[in-house]
């Protein structure tokens, strides 16, 4: 059986927990709050009776770890973003996370395990680089490989990492279990979020986003380039920093990835997708009075509140996001994202002979964008004005985002009445690149935005 998937797409979540006790059921927990990054697989790496095991298969959370308990004090996990390229189920269980591999091959009692959230763009480069054999296009199996063989070289994980984060270009985060230890690394320019917490008088938790470190209290971001060492006595150590000029974080991830009440860089998420509403609304000329703002849950719902406080019209959740709806953004093929939007929202009868402005987060395909207007239409919505919190999506994203082929991308070389026409509403309007990066304040990658691209990650 084969599935369909893309080649360069790894939009993941990573956790990790170390502790004194057992802390099984908080790194499922965990894993459950990051579900929303990941939908294809799940797994995780622990400690049980002094060796590293590893369960990870295809499916939910919930549903991998159904029959599913260990004993552990020191874990690491993953979920998995769909992808889309063709592969076996058996391979798609393989390259799923975390990934084992040998601290020096000729000591196989001494493993490792990895789990990885983004993407390397130049594998070929990279490969050439360490002289990597393998025919695998994962670039997770090949940074597994990349320790392995510089662990013939270096004595510790520490100096292995040192070297890979000086060497290897892209948009990274990782979290290791090894020798009873927990290592986090974020690449230089901080594509992807990472930070750590704390439990009070026990141990300390690491995630892709905040929202899942449930009783660990934030203590702050994994710093772009930094190296994070916690060992099995729960002391943690910053054991290196790589500085660069400039950082450049995924705006895609403030727009749509991450949890509303997630921070990042003393940001909390929820807060600027309501700035981004807000600034949108001001941007309005001549704003329909009989209108009412609704807004496509629950990633949008803050920024439509901004839009309405600024154009002082009434807000209504009059769209509800069925129970256990999961992401259709991410799920591998245009069939599949239309069949699920099709049967994830409610419409309430109020709707009938609303005008209304309709906020969303962003447009790509545009497929399950049209299924909703057309929703809202079967049950009688007079005028229908999009309003969106982003700019068009023009280009392909090489940093770890399942943002497709220029040829399949809604907006690429469509004017704003095209646009309109295709999705059949009265209005559409877009925030600006310039007003959206004055609303973040941070160095910020828009590279699906403006078609332009740090070539340093592209053509090192």
């Amino acid at each position: 059986m084969e599935i369909i998937t893309h080649d360069i797409s790894d939009k993941c979540g990573v956790f990790a927990i170390i502790d004194h006790v057992n802390i099984y059921q908080n790194i499922i927990t965990g894993l459950n709050f990051l579900q929303h990054r990941g939908q294809e697989s799940a797994g995780i790496s622990y400690i049980e009776d002094r060796d590293i095991k590893t369960y990870k298969n295809l499916g939910l959370v919930n549903d991998v770890f159904k029959n599913f308990k260990a004993n552990t004090t020191t874990c690491i996990g993953h979920v998995r973003y769909s992808t889309r390229k063709k592969t076996s189920i058996e391979n798609k269980i393989k390259e799923s996370h975390p990934i084992e591999g040998f601290f020096n091959k000729s000591d196989n009692s001494n493993k490792f395990a990895l789990a990885h959230n983004g993407n390397i763009p130049n594998i070929k480069k990279l490969k050439e680089m360490y002289n990597i054999l393998d025919n695998t296009e994962s670039d997770t199996l090949i940074i597994v490989k990349i320790i392995e063989k510089l662990s013939q070289k270096y004595e510790n994980m520490t100096d292995i990492l040192i070297d890979i984060i000086h060497k290897i270009q892209g948009a990274y985060s990782f979290v290791i279990l090894f020798n009873n230890e927990i290592y986090a690394m974020r690449d230089a320019y901080g594509f992807k979020p990472l930070c750590i917490g704390k439990i009070e008088n026990g141990g300390y938790c690491i995630s892709s986003e905040s929202i899942a470190l449930q009783n660990y209290k934030l203590i702050r971001d994994i710093k772009p380039g930094e190296i994070i060492k916690i060992d099995k006595r729960l002391v943690v150590e910053s054991i290196y920093q790589r500085i660069i000029a400039k950082t450049s974080f995924c705006s895609f991830e403030y727009i749509y990835f991450m949890k509303n009440d997630s921070y990042n860089n003393n940001k909390r998420v929820k807060n600027l997708r309501y700035q981004l509403g807000f600034e949108l609304g001001l941007q309005e000329k001549n704003i329909l009075r009989t209108a009412v703002v609704i807004c496509i849950p629950n990633t949008a719902i803050a920024s439509a509140k901004g839009f309405a406080n600024a154009v002082n019209l009434e807000y209504h959740d009059y769209i509800i996001k069925n129970k256990g709806s999961n992401r259709t953004f991410i799920l591998p093929t245009n069939e599949e994202r239309i069949k699920a939007c099709n049967n994830k929202f409610n419409y309430s009868p109020l709707l009938k002979d609303l005008n209304v402005y309709i906020i969303d987060d962003s447009i790509v395909r545009g497929n399950t964008l049209k299924t909703i207007v057309k929703q809202l239409k079967d049950v009688g919505v007079r005028q229908i004005h999009l309003r969106i919190t982003s700019p068009p999506v023009i280009s392909e994203c090489y940093y770890g985002i399942d943002i497709p082929t220029k040829e399949e991308l809604i907006a690429y070389n469509k004017n704003n009445v095209e646009m309109r026409n295709d999705f059949e509403v009265e209005s559409l309007k877009y925030i600006d690149i310039k007003s959206m990066k004055k609303i973040f304040d941070d160095n910020i990658c828009t590279s699906c935005f403006d078609g332009k691209y740090n070539k340093k990650l592209i053509d090192w």
